[in-house]
């Protein structure tokens, strides 16, 4: 069986086979109102005290509540055969902590695109699709969304890239049939970004991430959220919504 853990905020673990992939795992700790790596899991990865050992990290972009240098540093300390997936400016970071470039996971460019790139670990293709942050005060943050390919499925990680036509256009021309997103909860919760999701792909499951913790949730993103999905009738899957971490969720996975 195939799963998604949710483990904090946007970030997230998938067992896929016997492959453990983390994507922005390690965060800082002070990222209010949203959910750290809780403390003791984060200790339990960090120390290799009977967790099963995540063979690739996976990260989107550098802010703090998707990136902790030190603690990545840290993990690949304790973890000899682990390896990292992002871009060079998260690489460059690491290498300035002391990592190794031979900790990096080759990375090639793709010719369709200057900005883009794909690796490939056992079983699995990865792709590093370069794509906008949300908000227009994060336009020139170095941002990538992640899509997996996976025995005949594909899985889409949005990081924090705003949901509009550009996103998924963009990911159209790597993705056949999505199989499963995860993405911030505005991708589902806004219905012009719905829409968008719409006239591209219908993934066959969608996990909701990003969430405020609930006892921070002064706007009530989470209430207007669900509420928003309940209108949406059956165009589109009904969302998981990941709002404690720790969470164990069956990914529904028809591999070739």
């Amino acid at each position: 069986m195939d799963y998604l853990f949710h483990v904090g905020n946007a970030g997230v673990i998938l067992k896929l086979g016997g492959q453990w992939v983390g994507i922005d795992v390690f965060t800082g700790r002070e990222i209010k109102p949203y959910q750290p790596l809780p403390e003791t899991l984060e200790q339990k990865l960090l120390c290799d005290a009977g967790c099963p050992e995540i063979g690739l990290l996976v990260v989107t972009h550098s802010h703090r509540d998707h990136f902790h240098p030190q603690k990545v540093s840290a993990y690949l300390k304790t973890h000899s055969s682990a390896l990292v997936l992002a871009g060079d400016d998260i690489l460059s970071i690491l290498a300035e902590a002391g990592v190794s470039s031979s900790r990096f996971l080759r990375k090639e460019r793709i010719r369709m695109s200057d900005q883009d790139f794909m690796g490939r670990y056992g079983a699995l293709t990865l792709y590093l699709l370069s794509t906008e942050h949300m908000g227009n005060v994060y336009r020139d943050v170095r941002h990538y969304s992640v899509l997996l390919q996976y025995q005949g499925q594909e899985l889409f990680v949005s990081g924090d890239a705003k949901p509009d036509h550009r996103l998924y256009g963009h990911l159209r021309e790597y993705c056949g049939k999505l199989s499963v997103l995860i993405a911030p909860f505005p991708a589902l919760g806004l219905p012009g970004a719905r829409k968008c999701l719409l006239q591209f792909c219908r993934p066959d499951q969608i996990f909701l991430v990003h969430f405020p913790s609930p006892g921070e949730d002064m706007e009530g993103w989470i209430k207007s959220t669900v509420e928003s999905c309940r209108k949406m009738g059956e165009e589109l899957p009904y969302p998981v919504y990941c709002l404690e971490a720790k969470e164990r969720y069956p990914l529904h996975l028809v591999v070739d």
